[in-house]
């Protein structure tokens, strides 16, 4: 990841804008919770060119990393 990649900045934004670590009381929270989702679909994306991929996420993160997948015309089958 370079450190000029949109996650890179989104990080170094927020970390400038909080001193604690943000709680669910704070709007802070969904920023991070984006960031995450960003995060790990850079993270995938290596593995996603090379085909016939299967990625796990953490129940948090299905519906946003689902909906960047389909959006990038990529194929989703989610089991429970």
């Amino acid at each position: 990841m370079s450190d000029s990649s949109l996650s890179c900045r989104l990080v170094r934004h927020l970390s400038s804008q909080q001193e604690e670590f943000p709680t669910s009381g704070n709007d802070t929270l969904g920023e991070v919770n984006t960031i995450m989702h960003i995060l790990i679909y850079e993270r995938m994306q290596v593995f996603f060119e090379r085909g016939n991929v299967i990625a796990f996420v953490g129940a948090p993160h299905v519906k946003e990393i689902k909906k960047m997948l389909l959006g990038d015309g990529y194929e989703v089958a989610q089991f429970s």
